[in-house]
């Protein structure tokens, strides 16, 4: 039985109300693998370094700041590796342990690093150097990591196509996020006196924060004179709140355990997401609970999701506001939400992880 050593983050071990997007995308991948291999996690401790140590780490190694700061603490190969061990798999950051001897024969990434970076705003002049220096980091990052293994086993569609780009030699597989889908059909939702938009997400990742911020400082002042609240969700939800002015008509709803339930006391979803990388699965969720929503073509992109029939797509404030206000319509709340769940299938079996590892799994070389 092939034995695979499987390196994660600390993020994984981390309370559910502190975990990110990527973390939860994590565990259930270990969970899908682990029913068909031996697994050995290995925990990777996150150290907080100066900013002179991130800096120079992230020039060294090629990587994001962010990353240098998690992993300078990373466990050593040696400690964990035994003879015969086929296959290495590991999660976006295992490019910054090639340093500590790790050499992934599969490497499974969840998003291209310098994708993420590539729409951010630039406000001005030092944003622009900032973003810049930060966005050529990742790409060093991506193209090194890539490079770093037998094989790449990417989500489908823009990661899979960003990594194909960026090293068009590499042996990019494609691989689905699986979600957890109602099989009883679309939650319907309690009754309540007004029309309840939902928007969760880890708010310690930038998109998700900007996203924040545009609802609270831009649809939310526009949906005033409607009948119409946003329930905003989510790890860090409360604490980033106070770095925002929240109107009356958006409602900071905290960390929520149960998240089934909380959906069934709003209306439709909404991630007015921009820019950022990969499949998201804050709008395959909502397509899996069944729920009606309104999202922008970043948030929807690989979903399959069709503007008027499946979700409203909607890149500005008049077709977010007017989506909205159709959204009044139960019936077209009800057909939408039903349209979404029925789109949703595809993403609620196998992911293919398996099946794109098996197809390596057998040419790749014993590690010693």
């Amino acid at each position: 039985m092939t034995r695979i050593v499987f390196v994660y983050t600390a993020g994984m071990l981390l309370p559910k109300e502190k975990q990110s997007g990527t973390d939860l995308a994590v565990s259930d991948l270990f969970e899908e693998l682990g029913r068909r291999w031996e697994i050995v996690p290995v925990g990777v401790d996150q150290i907080q370094t100066t900013f002179f140590q991130r800096q120079w780490g992230a020039m060294r190694d090629g990587a994001p700041t962010v990353i240098v700061d998690r992993l300078a603490g990373s466990t050593s190969a040696a400690k964990i590796l035994q003879p015969g061990d086929q296959v290495v798999l590991a999660d976006d950051y295992a490019g910054f342990l090639l340093r500590k001897g790790w050499n992934p024969a599969i490497l499974i990434r969840h998003n291209a690093f310098h994708q993420s970076y590539a729409k951010v705003p630039r406000k001005g002049f030092v944003s622009h150097l900032k973003l810049g220096y930060t966005t050529w980091l990742a790409r060093r990052f991506d193209r090194w990591t890539t490079l770093s293994a037998q094989a790449v086993v990417a989500p489908a569609g823009t990661t899979e196509n960003h990594l194909k780009r960026l090293v068009p030699s590499g042996n990019v597989l494609p691989w689905r996020p699986r979600i957890p889908r109602q099989e009883s059909g679309p939650i319907v939702p309690h009754p309540g006196k007004n029309l309840r938009g939902l928007f969760f997400a880890n708010f310690q990742y930038g998109p998700n924060f900007e996203a924040f911020e545009y609802i609270c400082h831009v649809l939310g002042p526009a949906l005033k004179e409607m009948d119409a609240v946003i329930r905003v969700c989510g790890p860090w939800s409360k604490e980033r709140a106070q770095e925002l002015n929240v109107p009356p008509n958006i409602e900071v709803c905290g960390f929520q355990e149960d998240l089934v339930a909380f959906a069934k006391e709003c209306d439709f979803g909404i991630v007015p997401i921009f820019h950022g990388e990969g499949i998201l699965l804050k709008t395959l969720t909502l397509m899996g609970y069944g729920m009606p929503m309104v999202t922008s073509r970043m948030a929807s992109a690989g979903t399959g999701l069709r503007h008027g029939v499946d979700a409203f797509v909607a890149d500005d404030l008049a077709s977010m506001v007017e989506a909205i206000s159709r959204l009044r319509d139960p019936k077209v709340r009800v057909e939408m939400g039903l349209s979404a769940w029925k789109a949703a299938e595809k993403f609620s079996k196998s992911s293919g992880v398996v099946e794109a590892i098996e197809s390596v799994i057998g040419a790749a070389h014993p590690i010693r």
